[in-house]
């Protein structure tokens, strides 16, 4: 299960121990009416 939560002055993404395998993961948030889209940095699975 994904969690976004407060963290200083933004937030955090936790995916937990999601058992992902070797690859490149990232996260992307659409736009909404006051938000533009965003991806997030991508992050590299290793086995």
């Amino acid at each position: 299960m994904d969690l976004a939560q407060a963290n200083g002055d933004g937030y955090e993404w936790n995916m937990g121990n999601p058992g992902l395998h070797s690859g490149r993961y990232y996260a992307r948030a659409v736009a909404t009416p006051s938000c533009l889209a965003a991806n997030s940095v991508t992050l590299r699975a290793q086995p």
